[in-house]
C-alpha cells in the first residue's frame, strides 16, 4: 500500500512539473535529459480531466515520440468536437431568442469534458430550448426538478439544461446575480453567451464542492490560469460575489489546496490567494487545514473530500441560499433524502468523475 502511494506521489510530481506553472515558466532540466516519456503519467492526467493539457505539453519536451503525438491528435480532436458541439447548440438557441449561458464547461486551457452545462434564466426558456433540441434529435436521459439531460444523437456531448445552478435541489449558486455577469466569447466566429470568466471560475468552484465532492488538477490549473490572468478589478468582482453567494469557506478551500499544491511541487507561494482568502468570512477552517494536511501527505489527486467538508459546505449553503425553507422541506422528505444522502456518499466514494 505505502510503495502504491508512492508511486501515486511521484506520477503527481511528475504530471505538475512537465505541465509547469503560469507563475514558475522555466522547464525542469531533469524532464529535459529524459530520453524517454514517462507513460504511465497519462493516466494521471486522464482521471484528473486533463489530458490535452498533458500531452500538448509533453509534446514540447519529447518532440520525436511517435505514441505522444498520436495520443495528442486523438485527444485534440475530442476537444474540436466539443467545441463544435458547442457552437452547434449556442447558435441553434440564439436564433430560437432564448437567454441563456455555457457555465462551468469553458477553461484557459484545452479541455475536454463529458457534457455541455446551460444555464437558463427563466423557466420558459429552458422549456422551449429543451423542445427545439428534442426536435433536433436529442434525447431525455435524466429529468430533475431543477436540470435536465439530454443524449447526442450524433454521439457527441451530453447537454445538461439548468434551472438552477443545484445538486439534489441544493441551490450552490444564486442565478439572479449571476445574471449580472452575462458575457459572450468567440469560439470559430460563432458568439457563445457566457459568464465572465471570474464568475464562472467562482462558480466552477461550488460545482466542485457541492456536486463533484473532489479537487481535480483540472480545478487546480483551471484556478492557477485564471488567477494569472485576472485583473485587479477582476479580482475585487470575485471576491464581491463570493461573498454575496455565501461562497468563504468554498474559496478558502479551494484556494487552500490550490496554493499547497502549488508550493510543495514549485516551491512557490501565490501571494494573491492568501490576499483573497483573507478578504472572506468564514467557519470550518479546521476542515481545510486537515484537507491540506491530507493532500501534502497523500498527494493523491483526485483530491476527495472527506464527509464532514462537503457536510460544512452544504450546511453553509443551505444558512446563506435565501431558500432554506425550500429546501429543507426537501431534505424533510424521506425520499428525497434517501436519494441525496445515497447520493452524496456515491461522490465521496468514487474515484473520480
Amino acid at each position: 500500500m505505502k510503495e502504491e502511494v508512492f508511486q501515486m506521489r511521484d506520477e503527481v510530481v511528475e504530471v505538475l512539473r512537465i505541465i509547469g506553472s503560469p507563475y514558475r515558466m522555466t522547464q525542469n532540466r531533469e524532464l529535459k535529459e529524459k530520453e524517454k516519456w514517462p507513460s504511465q503519467t497519462l493516466l494521471v492526467s486522464e482521471s484528473n480531466k486533463i489530458p490535452v493539457l498533458y500531452l500538448e505539453s509533453a509534446k514540447r519536451i519529447w518532440k520525436d515520440d511517435p505514441e505522444l503525438q498520436s495520443l495528442y491528435d486523438r485527444y485534440r480532436l475530442l476537444h474540436k468536437r466539443m467545441l463544435n458541439d458547442i457552437k452547434r447548440v449556442a447558435s441553434v438557441l440564439r436564433k430560437s431568442t432564448v437567454e441563456f449561458c455555457i457555465f462551468k464547461t469553458l477553461k484557459p486551457y484545452p479541455f475536454v469534458g463529458s457534457d455541455i452545462d446551460i444555464l437558463f434564466f427563466r423557466n420558459s426558456e429552458l422549456e422551449r430550448a429543451y423542445n427545439v433540441l428534442r426536435s433536433m434529435g436529442y434525447t431525455t436521459t435524466t429529468l430533475d426538478p431543477d436540470n435536465v439531460t439530454l443524449y447526442n444523437p450524433d454521439g457527441g456531448l451530453r447537454l445538461d439544461l439548468y434551472r438552477e445552478a443545484s445538486v439534489s435541489r441544493i441551490r450552490y449558486a444564486n442565478k439572479n446575480q449571476l445574471r449580472d455577469y452575462l458575457t459572450s466569447v468567440l469560439i470559430d466566429g460563432v458568439e457563445v453567451p457566457s459568464l465572465s470568466p471570474e464568475i464562472d471560475l467562482l462558480v466552477s468552484m461550488g460545482h466542485s464542492l457541492f456536486k463533484e465532492q473532489m479537487f481535480t488538477l483540472a480545478d487546480f490549473y483551471h484556478v492557477i490560469h485564471r488567477f494569472k490572468a485576472f485583473s485587479k478589478k477582476e479580482i475585487s468582482r470575485f471576491i464581491g460575489l463570493a461573498e454575496r453567494q455565501g461562497y468563504g469557506f468554498t474559496v478558502n478551500l479551494t484556494l487552500g489546496l490550490a496554493s499547497t499544491l502549488h508550493e510543495l511541487v514549485y516551491n512557490k507561494s501565490i501571494p494573491v490567494f492568501e490576499q483573497v482568502n483573507r478578504s472572506l468570512a468564514f467557519k470550518g477552517g479546521f476542515l481545510i487545514s486537515k484537507e491540506k494536511i491530507k493532500l501534502a501527505d497523500t498527494l493523491e489527486l483526485p483530491h476527495k473530500y472527506c464527509f464532514l467538508t462537503a457536510a460544512m459546505a452544504i450546511s453553509t449553503k443551505l444558512v446563506t441560499s435565501g431558500n432554506l425553507a425550500r429546501q429543507l422541506s426537501s431534505l424533510l422528505d424521506p425520499i428525497f433524502f434517501r436519494n441525496f444522502f445515497e447520493r452524496l456518499v456515491w461522490h465521496i466514494t468514487r474515484e473520480t468523475y
